[in-house]
């Protein structure tokens, strides 16, 4: 399938690239910073980029002391979300004592956190007293919320009076009516100090929606810098030609792996503009390190640090993530015809700084044209603007003027059997080898694999000597 950034279904793209494995494993602890999620942006700009990963390694240095960070997130798990009452107050509804009960244990919430825990300098210093105050009058910082008499000397001369009218042991007919009256002034006091506060909190609204706004941005810091030692990831370097990752790996993969007890493969590789042609047998890994690269790409840009020891990398106006072996996402492979469509696609893009990656391109037609195919459009991108590279397991792709890497592919040693596809992985070597003056036979290993996962012994031996005779 072809996925570019632009479009309308994130969610796709996310799960195509393994992004959604990474948005997942956010730990947000508010719904101002999951809501956060929405509203994130790929960003095209140096400026921009830099700008967010440098306030994230401030971030990270700052909470370095790990039962500091604790206690933030404990703190941001007790704000309660209050963006339906931001949005009754932006329509000029009245706020009911719930409404007003949910802003003050929110501003009581905010206040403990900002007295309690210092923020980097790079946040905005929003003092919320004067708000909280609104709301708490006498001062006594109570998790609960009424019309509290100090609003209103009437309010508390009606109270007062209501109480002592209460402690009479007779019922007459004319205390009673005036028990019923002052209910009805109390409740109208009631309802006017209502509007007054609603009408404060109004007026108040951007500074609200600041601290919201404040606390969404720390949530998703401190969300990331969790993720950042957990799968110790680290800073990407801006570059303005280069894309070069050392030991590049795939969280999920690694995760997918770890019960398994086996180690993902990390692995070096240099991305120039033009064509990098990347060849090696079925289940080597090619399709696992094309949508590495898109996801780091992708984290980059939405300024995550990045799954690699090292990693410079170069902004791009667009991805394009061309997969022909979707169906471990998505049950179903796009036809021939259809991949045709998406590469008219990607072509608009030749004049333009994209990265495009081509997974198994012509894997669904005959081998030949398939083969003739894949090679014109290597020479076709390798004349773009484009930062293009390309897997495939036909030979004979990589021609003069492209770069050329294969997948090392499988170790001498070789169990007799194996019983799953991830006991393979300590049998295959992942890493990568610049071919720098042959076109490249790709090696023949598919029968190998067939063999050690116990596929019919006569069937192998038919397709051995079919080999042998160029059938």
């Amino acid at each position: 399938m072809l996925w570019k950034v632009k479009t309308l279904d994130r969610e796709k793209l996310f799960e195509a690239t393994g992004f959604k494995f990474i948005i997942n494993e956010l730990d947000l602890k508010t719904g101002f910073g999951r809501r956060k999620l929405k509203e994130l942006a790929f960003m095209k700009e140096p400026g921009l980029i830099e700008k967010e990963l440098e306030e994230l390694s401030v971030f990270i240095k700052h909470f370095s002391d790990e039962s500091v960070l604790e206690k933030l997130k404990q703190r941001l798990s007790l704000l309660k979300d209050i963006l339906g009452t931001i949005e009754r107050l932006k329509q000029g509804e009245e706020l009911d004592d719930i409404d007003l009960f949910e802003l003050k244990d929110f501003l009581l919430t905010y206040e403990d956190l900002r007295e309690n825990i210092q923020f980097p300098e790079f946040l905005p210093k929003i003092v919320a007293n004067e708000l909280l105050n609104l709301l708490d009058p006498e001062g006594l910082k109570l998790r609960n919320f009424h019309i509290y008499s100090a609003y209103s000397s009437e309010l508390t001369a009606i109270r007062q009076e209501k109480r002592a009218i209460a402690n009479l042991s007779q019922a007459k007919d004319d205390i009673q009516e005036r028990i019923k009256t002052l209910k009805l002034k109390e409740m109208e006091l009631e309802h006017k100090i209502r509007q007054k506060l609603s009408k404060e909190f109004r007026d108040n609204i951007e500074k609200i929606t600041a601290i919201v706004e404040l606390i969404a941005r720390i949530d998703f810091l401190q969300a990331k810098a969790v993720l950042v030692q957990k799968y110790n990831l680290s800073r990407p370097m801006l570059s303005t030609k280069t894309v070069r990752f050392r030991g590049l790996f795939n969280p999920e993969i690694k995760e997918i792996l770890r019960p398994h007890h086996r180690e993902f493969q990390p692995v070096d590789l240099l991305i120039k503009k033009g064509v990098c042609v990347i060849t090696g047998a079925n289940m080597c890994g090619k399709t696992v390190l094309l949508r590495t690269i898109a996801l780091a790409q992708l984290m980059f840009q939405y300024g995550f640090y990045v799954p690699a020891k090292e990693a410079e990398m170069v902004p791009f106006e667009g991805i394009f993530f061309f997969s022909g072996d979707y169906q471990s996402y998505k049950k179903g492979l796009s036809s021939f015809a259809a991949e045709v469509l998406e590469l008219k696609e990607a072509i608009k893009h030749v004049k333009e700084r994209w990265l495009i990656l081509f997974d198994e391109l012509a894997r669904n037609t005959n081998p030949d044209e398939g083969k003739a195919l894949v090679s014109s459009i290597s020479e076709f991108f390798s004349n773009s603007c484009c930062y293009t590279m390309i897997t495939t397991h036909y030979s004979g792709i990589a021609e003069k003027g492209l770069r050329h890497y294969r997948v090392k592919g499988l170790r001498e040693k070789l169990p007799e059997k194996l019983d799953s596809p991830v006991s393979l992985v300590e049998y295959v070597d992942y890493s990568l080898v610049e071919l720098k003056d042959e076109l490249g036979e790709v090696p023949h290993e598919a029968l190998k694999i067939a063999e050690i996962f116990g596929l019919d012994k006569e069937i192998i031996k038919k397709a051995k000597r079919k080999l042998l005779k160029g059938e």
